[in-house]
């Protein structure tokens, strides 16, 4: 599925399942109403949240790996009249780009970059100069926690 958003929505006779692709929501056919408590509760284990607490907004992730791609869920329950609201939002970690020449910066912006930062140079094994600075930006951080 290539669906960016899945909301699981309550409502006071039926649960609305929804999912957005390319800007656009889209509606499933609706599980029961009887399944509403028990999707929420899974859900939730999943992202590792309270079970209990249904009046407090809620915020986690869950983590998924199956044979083909690894993928992310940030997901959002949202306390509503009729019960909680989850919105599930897709990451799909191995379709991300995070190599600054596919992101499309050009050679004077790398470059910038690469001077703002000395931990994000492109690191080349073997790159004493880089395990220094690492090992440097360590000792800092460690320093400025004392």
């Amino acid at each position: 599925m290539r669906a960016s958003d899945i909301h699981i929505e309550a409502a006071e006779s039926v649960i609305r399942v929804r999912y957005r692709i390319d800007g656009l929501l889209h509606d499933m056919e609706p599980p029961s109403i009887r399944l509403k408590n028990a999707i929420i509760s899974r859900v939730k284990i999943m992202a590792r949240l309270n079970i209990a607490e249904r009046r407090l907004p809620q915020d986690g992730r869950i983590r998924m790996r199956s044979a083909a791609k690894r993928s992310i869920f940030r997901v959002s329950v949202i306390p509503t009249i009729h019960g909680e609201s989850i919105a599930l939002r897709v990451l799909d970690r191995d379709a991300v780009a995070l190599d600054f020449d596919k992101l499309g910066f050009d050679t004077d912006q790398r470059a910038t970059l690469a001077r703002s930062d000395p931990l994000h140079q492109r690191y080349r094994p073997g790159d004493r100069a880089h395990e220094q600075r690492q090992d440097d930006h360590t000792l800092r951080v460690a320093c400025s926690a004392e």
